[in-house]
């Protein structure tokens, strides 16, 4: 099978050089490096993104979240990092309960999955992401 760079759409784009590959690729870096605020951010500005998608509220995540030490891995995490900095911040809050929910499909697979089984996750992810189906991949 070929790598995933080499795969090609219909229009001669590798899938990685599209908006839905880069998404996807934002998606799994997300989940590799457990969330760090960085990658969170970096797909939060993605523009396919539809999730907090508010240059107010993703300034003031970058603001909160992104600056200073590291939080603890994994969006739990983040949300300590919230809760200490922000306690009055609902929308934070809000934002971080979606990223789980949107994320759920990929961070719910445990052990070892076959690749049908993770790249419906990934697409599931990116789809939510996207806000559906059709914009993602139409």
């Amino acid at each position: 099978m070929a790598p995933a760079a080499n795969w090609v759409r219909s229009a001669g784009t590798s899938l990685p050089a599209t908006h839905a590959g880069e998404l996807a690729t934002m998606a799994l870096a997300c989940v590799l490096e457990e969330f760090t605020p960085l990658s969170v951010l970096n797909l939060l500005r993605h523009p396919y993104n539809k999730i907090g998608n508010d240059p107010a509220l993703i300034a003031r995540f970058d603001k909160l979240l992104c600056r200073g030490a590291r939080p603890r891995p994994g969006l739990a995490g983040l949300q300590e990092r919230a809760d200490l900095l922000a306690p009055a911040a609902p929308e934070i809050n809000s934002l971080l309960e979606q990223l789980g929910e949107a994320f759920a499909p990929l961070t719910g697979l445990r052990g070892r999955q076959a690749a049908p089984e993770f790249a419906k996750a990934l697409a599931t992810v990116c789809e939510t992401f996207a806000g559906s189906r059709d914009f993602l991949w139409g």
